[in-house]
């Protein structure tokens, strides 16, 4: 099943507490004086963090002309490895700069498996029938799919 949000839902509640941590993480990351990289990879963070709003993997997209390319990828590869993040996340005092530090680690452990599989998430912008991340883009608004190997529009 496919469901499509606008990029603020009309359901949003500020007073919900996983949503107002996770904009409160992406605002701070646009004032941090660390990379775009190390910026996105706190973004993805927050996105799959424990709970978070539910993801537990998550790809970041940048436009190129009239192409989508993923860029980065951040998510656990084993349960035990879900385990250690959420464990490190969930430390009391945890920042935004030991956030950054983590994920460097955790990139530089995962970068020779995950590269080499983003460079053929490349999405053309223009077309009649755009995958789903396109049109995502597209029309900037969030599509999150529910049981994707049932779902015939979700590019495997």
């Amino acid at each position: 099943m496919i469901e499509r949000y606008s990029l603020q839902p009309n359901n949003f509640n500020p007073d919900t507490p996983k949503e107002f941590v996770l904009l409160s993480i992406i605002a701070q990351s646009f004032f941090q004086p660390f990379s775009l990289e190390d910026n996105i990879l706190v973004i993805l963070t927050a996105l799959t963090a424990g709970s978070g709003i539910g993801f537990n993997r998550a790809m970041f997209f940048l436009k190129d002309g009239m192409r989508l390319k993923a860029t980065t990828w951040l998510g656990p590869r084993s349960p035990e490895e879900a385990e250690a993040i959420w464990t490190m996340l969930s430390s009391p005092g945890i920042g935004y700069a030991e956030i950054v530090a983590y994920n460097r680690d955790l990139v530089t452990r995962m970068v020779k498996d995950v590269q080499p599989k983003l460079k053929h998430f490349v999405y053309d912008l223009e077309g009649q029938s755009l995958p789903l991340p396109a049109l995502a883009a597209l029309n900037k608004e969030i599509i999150l799919v529910n049981e994707a190997r049932n779902e015939p529009d979700v590019d495997t």
